[in-house]
């Protein structure tokens, strides 16, 4: 716990950015390719995000 607060402050402080780790956007739909990307690519990116904003959850 005391791991994230000190991540969640890094962030609040503008001295971490997750924007700048960011390499690839993908729509939650292609979570699996995604996932078999991650477990078969020796040099998957560390930045993936999924982007929800157009998603509806049920």
């Amino acid at each position: 716990m005391d791991d994230l607060k000190a991540i969640l402050n890094l962030v609040k402080g503008k001295r971490l950015n997750f924007k700048d780790m960011i390499c690839e956007i993908h729509s939650p739909k292609e979570a699996n390719e995604i996932y078999n990307r991650l477990v078969n690519e020796k040099s998957f990116p560390i930045g993936v995000l999924f982007d929800w904003s157009g998603e509806t959850l049920y």
